[in-house]
């Protein structure tokens, strides 16, 4: 991991087309004989921190790449690496300002909208609409929590623990497919949450877990299972250019 790393900086830093203070883009694949590609996409704007722009990149390859190399299963056999990276003359960040809904109250199947208030670096300001679909088996006189975040937030609300401990899932392919369905920094999240736990054993999630089934399960706790305090009810992105930071929380109550 830490050969990747390097090579992936001092690849980067050495191009001419690099600059510092300038967004860089990020596609990528890591190929194992066997198994499925590891997807990269990110993006990373400049910041003001004392440390050339690259290292970011390159710390975020060597990571993902650390827990391919690292896991516990088996021993991977890379292909290759392929990364490209575009540069782009200027900051691209956006930070979250804000979030409503246009109402309080919903009924079961019903829409609602979300607005979300976007500050983009040195820009005005940009209102988006986002709408979102109150279940059709929701319980009325429930109240379902409304996150509004980046993908950092919302990769740490529905999968804590199994995309973190890779020795709680079943194999090598099952971790790819985790990290490949980590969200990406580019989109804005809205995800709706119902207050009903979430099992996670190993890859897989069982959303609205009945009692009876968690506690059947309860003694196989730290080997492959995790238990969320909420179930994602629905899950909407919308694709912003830019790297996008912050989060906002809403309650709708179901008539």
């Amino acid at each position: 991991p830490l050969l990747v790393g390097a090579m992936a900086y001092n690849g980067l830093v050495s191009n001419t087309a690099y600059s510092e203070g300038t967004t860089l883009r990020l596609t990528g694949d890591i190929d194992i004989a066997g198994h499925s590609s590891v997807h990269l996409t990110n993006m990373f704007a400049p910041s003001d921190a004392f440390v050339p722009d690259g290292t970011f990149v390159a710390v975020t390859v060597q990571t993902l790449f650390s827990r391919v190399f690292t896991n516990p299963y088996e021993t991977p056999k890379i292909d290759q690496i392929r990364l490209k990276l575009e540069s782009i003359p200027e900051r691209r960040v956006t930070t979250l300002d804000g979030a409503w809904t246009d109402v309080a109250d919903a009924l079961p199947g019903s829409q609602v909208t979300v607005k979300v208030l976007l500050r983009p670096y040195r820009g005005e300001p940009e209102l988006h609409d986002v709408k979102i679909t109150i279940p059709a088996e929701a319980d009325p006189n429930t109240t379902l929590r409304v996150q509004v975040s980046d993908a950092g937030w919302l990769n740490r609300t529905t999968r804590s623990g199994a995309a973190g401990a890779g020795s709680e899932l079943g194999g090598l392919e099952q971790l790819i497919h985790v990290l490949n369905e980590e969200r990406r920094n580019n989109r804005l999240y809205v995800t709706l949450l119902k207050p009903t736990p979430t099992l996670l054993v190993e890859d897989k999630e069982l959303p609205n877990a009945p009692l009876s089934e968690m506690n059947v399960l309860d003694q196989r706790r730290g080997a492959g299972l995790t238990v969320l305090r909420e179930s994602v009810a629905g899950e909407w992105s919308l694709p912003i250019d830019s790297v996008v930071s912050g989060a906002a929380f809403l309650t709708i109550h179901v008539k």
